[in-house]
């Protein structure tokens, strides 16, 4: 799952959980660059691979491009963990219901 190569890296989990903070609305990418204190050009290359595995969205403002989670991506993400992976078994939690 490309899923979870797009969440083996430290700044891509960040990404992730700033997003997620943001909402559905998402950050410019200068702000995400900003929050994370890494540079654009890195950044870019970050949300390149979080978009082509379905985790992030983008949509261009005029000069800005804006990203947001995909959150139904991320729940197909951590139902497969969950479930799949677990066979609905972990201990512990409820999955279903």
């Amino acid at each position: 799952m490309l899923g979870f190569a797009a969440l083996s890296t430290e700044v891509r989990i960040k990404t992730i959980k700033l997003l997620a903070r943001a909402g559905v609305e998402g950050l410019p990418s200068g702000e995400i660059a900003k929050a994370l204190n890494i540079p654009a050009n890195s950044l870019s290359q970050q949300l390149t691979v979080l978009s082509e595995a379905g985790l992030v969205t983008q949509e261009r403002d005029g000069r800005n491009v804006f990203y947001a989670i995909n959150f139904d991506a991320l729940r197909k993400l951590i139902r497969y963990l969950a479930v799949d992976c677990a066979a609905g078994h972990v201990k512990g939690v409820k999955i279903n219901g």
